[in-house]
């Protein structure tokens, strides 16, 4: 039978992503950690931006400026 290398999610499940995408970030994978976030935050509704600024298993990305600009674009709009 055909294997999926173990650096992909086995599907496009929302839930198998992000947990991948959770042991790619704890496993000094950034890049293909935020590659995956990035999926996830362009499925509506799964990922919000509370989630990206709060929880902890976000903390080893916090710092690069990708995960922050995902984060700014995903960031409540402020009216005047």
């Amino acid at each position: 039978p055909h294997l999926r290398p173990v650096s992909q999610p086995a599907n496009d499940d929302p839930i198998v992503r992000e947990g991948f995408d959770q042991v790619c970030t704890c496993t000094t994978q950034p890049d293909r950690a935020l590659e995956i976030l990035q999926k996830l935050v362009s499925m509506p509704g799964y990922v919000s931006y509370g989630y990206l600024k709060k929880y902890p298993s976000w903390d080893p990305l916090r710092n690069d400026p990708r995960f922050q600009e995902i984060c700014g674009r995903m960031a409540p709009k402020v009216s005047p």
